[in-house]
């Protein structure tokens, strides 16, 4: 059985590079196998990020407004983070599959950011004055 990062992370890099058929492919994949509420809460976060990314509505802000760098990618996962650890203990099952799959989401665009390329640094010359 795959491991739920390997299943997901098809979904993860379609989204991110708008590849949305892909990603409505792997959503129903996923919720095909979704038997428990845990499952079923992710699946609902999956489609949710989905509908985010393709809509041009500002209703769905937190992905539009996505933070492009590491540092900021890293820090709303921790915030996130933060978040789902002070939940009830006995929060359903559901949020908790909820709120797995933002903090997976994240991880795969802390990811993307970590592995993308820096741009080099260009030096300025010092420009030559014509007498």
């Amino acid at each position: 059985m795959r491991s739920r990062r390997a299943a997901v992370s098809p979904f993860f890099e379609a989204l991110q590079n708008r590849n949305f058929s892909t990603a409505e492919a792997v959503l129903s994949e996923f919720r095909e196998k979704a038997q428990e509420e845990w499952s079923r809460g992710y699946a609902c976060a999956m489609e949710g990020l989905l509908l985010s990314a393709r809509s041009n509505n500002d209703r769905y802000l937190y992905y539009k407004k996505l933070p492009s760098t590491l540092e900021r990618v890293q820090e709303s996962r921790r915030r996130v983070r933060r978040r789902v650890a002070e939940m009830d203990v006995q929060a359903a099952s559901f949020d908790k599959g909820f709120f797995a799959c933002w903090l997976d989401f994240l991880g795969a665009a802390e990811r993307r950011l970590a592995s993308a390329p820096t741009a080099p640094t260009v030096k300025a010359r010092p420009q030559l004055l014509d007498a």
